[in-house]
């Protein structure tokens, strides 16, 4: 059985970002808030399905997890 990708309807993204270690808890929490903001208004993105948020401590920086849904066209 093969499966067509591209014949999905919906395709999910996750990206993990990183924000150095001297960024300040509120500038952190501005960041996430704008970055759910600007997702949430995009035509493709599923706004039921947006997740940004404070993920771990990594070895190197903080990191915030973007978790999303893009309709395929």
């Amino acid at each position: 059985q093969i499966d067509n990708m591209g014949a999905r309807p919906m395709h999910r993204v996750r990206h993990i970002l990183g924000l150095t270690y001297d960024t300040p808890e509120e500038k952190m929490k501005q960041f996430i808030d704008r970055l759910r903001y600007v997702l949430t208004q995009h035509p493709l993105i599923d706004k039921e399905t947006v997740t940004v948020r404070f993920n771990a401590m990594g070895d190197f920086n903080l990191q915030i997890l973007m978790n999303f849904f893009v309709t395929s066209k």
